[in-house]
């Protein structure tokens, strides 16, 4: 109680003084609270959920391409369709790709899958075969990057599924169907898998920029800051 009348006479006493420290304390709390400059953690957390809760991929691309053609800073990317940790680094690079100038995007896939990876104990991830190859068979008719954002967004589990993705990516289905189970398509995805493991990496999404193994997903300014050091404009 003492506390209290003596905070108001204070008041009575240096309304200015009172006033200006008001001013000054919100003006402080709205700068930090903006910018998050003093609380770097929050800033880096809220950045990860950003991109967590977005149901689709605004940044879609068609295509085989995703990227400049003749990019000098090419980056080479692992990642499972199951992993939510790839789904956003996934939805990241797109965005880095409509920002920047530059860069190329080259994808493997590497399915923590037993199904067709040998080199897991066990199936963390199961379907990730089946989105892989699904991805590679639309590769095949020149639609990679957007049946990959569709897998990432919509996790087929069944054939069924897989067909729906591929009639809204534009696909001939007949021709899908035949080379999602392909000899030519489980050659390329073993081909992917044995690249990744020969490099000694394990983890995804596993980035690959000019020699440099970067594990996992950080905020996307932080993504492109790196990549700018790297070259990107």
């Amino acid at each position: 109680k003492t506390t209290c009348i003596d905070f108001i006479t204070g008041i009575k006493r240096f309304p200015k003084t009172f006033a200006i420290l008001l001013i000054a304390t919100i003006s402080f709390l709205a700068f930090t609270g903006i910018t998050q400059k003093f609380v770097p953690h929050i800033k880096y957390r809220n950045q990860i959920i950003k991109y967590h809760k977005m149901k689709k991929n605004p940044y879609r691309v068609k295509g085989n391409l995703l990227g400049n053609e003749n990019a000098k800073v090419v980056i080479t990317l692992y990642s499972d369709y199951v992993c939510p940790m790839c789904y956003m680094h996934n939805i990241m690079l797109h965005q880095a790709v409509k920002e920047l100038k530059n860069i190329k995007i080259e994808h493997y896939n590497y399915p923590f899958d037993r199904e067709c990876n040998q080199f897991v104990n066990n199936s963390m991830h199961p379907g990730a075969c089946f989105m892989a190859r699904g991805a590679l068979a639309a590769k095949k008719q020149g639609n990679y990057w957007e049946m990959s954002s569709l897998l990432y967004e919509n996790q087929p589990k069944t054939m069924k599924d897989m067909l729906k993705l591929a009639e809204q990516a534009g696909l001939d289905l007949e021709k899908f169907k035949e080379d999602i189970n392909s000899t030519e398509v489980k050659e390329i995805l073993l081909n992917d898998i044995n690249r990744i493991h020969s490099l000694g990496v394990n983890a995804t999404p596993a980035t690959i920029i000019d020699g440099q193994v970067y594990i996992g997903v950080k905020p996307y300014y932080q993504l492109k800051e790196n990549l700018k050091k790297h070259g990107a404009k």
